[in-house]
């Protein structure tokens, strides 16, 4: 399981096989959106965050932070990734 930002900025960048984990840690946490929000404030305006978690849940906490969501084409082997910007 993730015990700081920086595994969970490790998992969100490279770990694809960690989506699933990543979504049921979302679920569970009873901070919802504090890692979403810490993401958020330590990014620059216009910066962009990509993961290839395209779930609902993951898009949902984005958005309701404060980033625009977008859905991407993904690289091959996946239907598709997430972009969010910081504006």
């Amino acid at each position: 399981m993730f015990r700081n930002l920086q595994q969970v900025c490790a998992s969100i960048a490279f770990a694809e096989e960690n989506e699933h984990e990543f979504a049921l840690y979302l679920i569970q946490n009873n901070k919802k959106e504090s890692i979403f929000k810490k993401l958020y404030n330590s990014m620059n305006n216009e910066s962009i965050l990509i993961t290839y978690s395209a779930k609902g849940i993951v898009k949902r906490r984005l958005k309701n932070i404060g980033f625009q969501v977008e859905t991407l084409p993904g690289p091959p082997g996946k239907r598709e990734i997430t972009r969010a910007i910081k504006y």
